[in-house]
């Protein structure tokens, strides 16, 4: 994951991140959650708390658990009761252009839900997958 957030830092792509959270606050936050965040999102909130990346672009929500665009409040009742996500699926961003990205909870895979057709749209093995497919796009615009 580091070289990919290194590769992001080389290219000068615009993004507004929030400072890094400790390992500490990442295991509490999934004990009170009973979750199990992938491996490369908690590496991810190591790196930034949540933040936007290719601004305006794709937001990734954080575990301040006050904050509108958290985990917690994300994946509340409210937040995933317009959409017909599978209870193995964590929202855990957004694109741009409004689709979900969620966590798969079983498989570990980062997952592209098309808000407009309630339905999977793409995968991605991590979120390292995601930032270097997402990474040659802005490349190749620029």
């Amino acid at each position: 994951m580091k070289l990919s957030l290194q590769q992001l830092i080389n290219a000068g792509v615009p993004m507004a991140l929030n400072p890094a959270v400790t390992s500490q606050a990442i295991a509490l936050f999934e004990l009170q959650q009973r979750i199990q965040l992938p491996e490369y999102y908690r590496e991810w909130l190591l790196f930034a708390n949540g933040g936007e990346l290719f601004v305006p672009g794709t937001q990734l929500y954080g575990i301040a658990p006050a904050a509108e665009n958290s985990l917690v409040a994300q994946n509340s009742s409210t937040n995933r009761s317009p959409y017909a996500l599978p209870n193995s699926l964590y929202i855990v961003g957004r694109t741009n252009f409004g689709d979900i990205l969620c966590v798969d909870l079983n498989s570990q895979e980062l997952v592209q839900w098309d808000h407009e057709e309630n339905e999977e749209f793409l995968r991605w093995n991590s979120l390292v997958d995601y930032i270097d497919d997402e990474l040659r796009s802005y490349s190749e615009g620029a």
